[in-house]
């Protein structure tokens, strides 16, 4: 969480300092279901859409192959998997 949370919130900052990229997030935080927390404590289900979700807006956002390449410097620093890191920014992203 300490090397994901900075990292996601570096890439966010990058997205509104593009043309455009202020109301970018603006309109992604306003799509975002106003029960997130809730939706993810309420089962493994709701958590994994929630990801999924999460994964599809982080990739939307940062456009391209930055996603692959964040979860990849991400991963290879904490030491976990690139696959769990995805799922991880995906879960964290709609929270932040």
């Amino acid at each position: 969480m300490t090397a994901v949370v900075p990292a996601l919130l570096s890439a966010l900052a990058g997205v509104a300092n593009r043309p455009g990229g202020a109301q970018q997030l603006a309109t992604a935080a306003a799509n975002q279901p106003t029960d997130i927390l809730g939706s993810i404590a309420a089962s493994l289900t709701g958590s994994a859409q929630v990801a999924e979700n999460g994964t599809s807006l982080l990739s939307s956002l940062l456009g391209g192959d930055a996603l692959g390449l964040l979860a990849s410097a991400v991963s290879r620093f904490t030491g976990i998997g690139e696959g769990t890191m995805r799922t991880l920014m995906g879960l964290l992203t709609p929270l932040i």
